[in-house]
């Protein structure tokens, strides 16, 4: 895995948490079950802004303000 990973609609939700921890607390905020999901490796920042019926670019830019205070894994 490189160290950046860019933060939009196609971006892995599983290797994103894992690489900036902090990202998690924004999809527990939401409600959002893909930091505990075995799916989560599979799906795309936009697959589950979809099934969670989030807006996409609101959610995209919360990931990236939480992404700015965590030093990457």
């Amino acid at each position: 895995m490189n160290n950046v990973i860019s933060i939009n609609a196609e971006a892995n939700v599983d290797e994103l948490i894992t690489r900036y921890p902090t990202v998690a607390r924004v999809f527990i905020r939401r409600r959002m079950a893909c930091v505990v999901c075995e799916i989560a490796r599979f799906e795309s920042i936009a697959d589950v802004c979809g099934i969670y019926h989030q807006p996409l670019e609101t959610f995209l830019g919360e990931l990236q303000a939480a992404t700015e205070k965590s030093v990457p894994a």
